[in-house]
């Protein structure tokens, strides 16, 4: 598997470095991951060669990618924990999301934030039940707020109820969320492999 990924992600350097010339650091993209892009790679599920795609770009300087300290409170137990460690040589950078008591690791990079948060949060919250649509758990909205803080051009995620409330984040926050597939359709880099047309996925951790 290990293997695999790596000439994946070296074809996908190739390739971008014979199309088009690498983009400076202002043209780079800010790409958040949520926590289940990384699992479905480190599970080894249907969408992982996507992942390793999003990887290979890093690689090639075409996004600059991040997760954000929730990821933790995500995957708290192993194996699938011991994995985080592994996020500073895949080229990824934690970055801090909202201070929660009972939740923030002491010495994390999460913050305390402005009532413009916590107000966000709460339309957000109430224009999903008035819709009868699922609720992202707290940890979800911390995902995103972390992006938003950091001021990132684009959160990828297959989380149903974020991608649900897409329009939700983007009208209060100016947040952009996408499943992976359709940020790389739209940015015109897809992966030369045929990616799962299965619907997205419920996380149970």
């Amino acid at each position: 598997m290990k293997q695999d990924s790596h000439r994946l992600r070296s074809d996908v350097i190739a390739r971008t470095e014979n199309e088009v010339a690498l983009p400076t650091h202002d043209q780079t993209t800010k790409v958040t991951l949520d926590t289940n892009i990384l699992q479905e790679r480190w599970r080894g599920q249907a969408n992982a060669a996507i992942v390793e795609h999003l990887l290979a770009l890093s690689d090639a300087g075409v996004l600059d990618l991040a997760v954000s300290t929730r990821i933790d409170f995500d995957i708290p137990r192993p194996p699938l924990s011991e994995r985080v460690a592994e996020l500073p040589d895949l080229g990824l950078r934690t970055i801090g999301s909202t201070l929660r008591l009972g939740v923030s690791r002491l010495g994390s990079a999460d913050m305390l934030v402005s009532e413009e948060i916590a107000s966000a949060e709460k339309r957000i919250s109430t224009a999903l039940v008035r819709r009868g649509g699922s609720k992202p758990e707290f940890a979800d909205f911390d995902h995103v707020f972390a992006h938003y803080l950091d001021h990132r051009d684009v959160f990828l995620t297959w989380d149903k109820a974020l991608l649900a409330a897409a329009d939700l984040f983007r009208d209060e926050l100016g947040v952009d969320i996408a499943k992976p597939e359709d940020f790389l359709a739209r940015v015109g880099r897809q992966p030369q492999i045929e990616p799962c047309q299965c619907d997205s996925v419920d996380w149970e951790i």
